[in-house]
């Protein structure tokens, strides 16, 4: 599809807030706030559709926050005001973020019936245990009773694990694991805890009981071989994939492809240039000026051709596809090769599981090569 464009809706609201997250989000928010912010989001869209100039938006996700949070009714809104702002492909990608302990079958079987495709579940884990240390509201049998409703009304679904959790070890990873593969979910994201600044998390960081850097690399490797026997190829550093479920949206950003972000916090990259809006929510639903030059965004970052250039490498290796071999140094692609880090195949160079563990740092002496 030659130049495809995506969409960002950011949701900021919360039930509440868990102590590992760093992403801007609001909780204990009243409805008029909700119905108000959604006013703001087809707003700012229809300012900036005309950008697009008519080129098709081939995905939507709906991210936040939690974006099951909103009722059917205003998801439903939101895309039929989009629809009217912006080219929508017939065949376009529609995710949204859902927390097992949100939907019912009535919210599933609304939002397919608007247009939604496709539903990834802030799982985590399915130890109980550890959901409680996480701060999360729901169990690990909500995530299969929720997966399976998803399922039952046609939606592709999707499951956000992580690992290296407080006082986690392999076992109990794979075991999270293995739940997701017999729910039969077509993706599954697997991401390593991190603890942020700002986040309570943070301030206990000490005694957190955190695997060693040794149990955590342990983990990943496992998690990588376990999910490749499950059928689930891996396609990014973090995200495995059954044939033809990869998620389009994500690919979209690591192939360096353009979006526009709606909401408060939400970032865009749209013609060389990177920008965002505010963490602000008042001040967003009282905007009533959403051109690119207002006030309401923030960092305001064109990329050259040259910075575009290294991006396109920083995010082609996290990818399994990788990147042309010709545009890295040789002496380091040799020596990745040569470590076990990464293979040379059909022209490209990827990393291999092991070279995904540490790419940051081979990112960066390839990088650093090139200069």
């Amino acid at each position: 599809m030659a130049n495809p464009l995506s969409l960002y809706i950011h949701i900021p609201f919360c039930a509440a807030k868990c102590p590992y997250c760093d992403f801007y989000s609001l909780s204990e928010v009243g409805g008029d706030l909700v119905e108000e912010y959604c006013t703001a989001l087809l707003r700012q869209g229809e300012t900036l559709a005309p950008l697009a100039m008519g080129r098709s938006v081939e995905t939507i996700f709906f991210g936040g926050g939690t974006p099951s949070q909103l009722s059917a009714d205003s998801i439903i809104r939101i895309l039929v005001g989009l629809g009217k702002s912006f080219a929508i492909s017939p065949t376009a990608e529609i995710s949204i973020e859902v927390n097992p302990a949100d939907a019912d079958t009535a919210w599933f079987a609304a939002i397919k019936s608007a247009g939604v495709t496709r539903v990834s579940f802030g799982g985590q884990s399915f130890n109980d245990t550890a959901l409680a240390a996480l701060g999360r509201r729901h169990k690990g049998a909500d995530i299969t009773t929720s997966v399976q409703l998803a399922q039952s009304h046609g939606l592709d679904t999707s499951i956000d694990l992580m690992f290296a959790l407080p006082k986690q070890d392999r076992a109990d990873m794979l075991a999270s694991l293995a739940a997701a593969v017999e729910l039969g979910v077509g993706h599954i994201s697997l991401y390593g805890l991190k603890v942020e600044e700002d986040t309570p998390f943070y301030a206990q960081r000490h005694t957190l009981c955190l695997p060693s850097e040794e149990a955590e690399a342990d983990m990943y490797l496992a998690a990588v071989d376990f999910l490749a026997a499950g059928g689930y190829a891996q396609y990014e550093v973090s995200n495995f994939a059954r044939h033809g479920l990869e998620c389009r949206h994500n690919l979209n950003y690591w192939q360096c492809g353009e979006y526009l972000g709606l909401g408060t916090g939400a970032y865009s990259y749209f013609g060389g240039v990177r920008f965002g809006v505010e963490r602000d929510v008042d001040r967003y639903v009282g905007c009533d000026d959403f051109a690119i030059s207002a006030p309401i965004y923030c960092d305001h970052e064109p990329i050259s051709p040259a910075e575009s250039a290294r991006e396109e490498i920083i995010l082609g290796l996290r990818l399994s596809r990788g990147v042309a071999v010709e545009r890295l140094p040789t002496e380091q692609v040799e020596k990745c090769v040569a470590e076990g880090l990464g293979k040379v195949s059909e022209g490209r160079f990827s990393l291999t599981p092991q070279g995904m563990l540490v790419c940051n740092r081979v990112i960066g002496e390839m990088l650093v090569s090139q200069k």
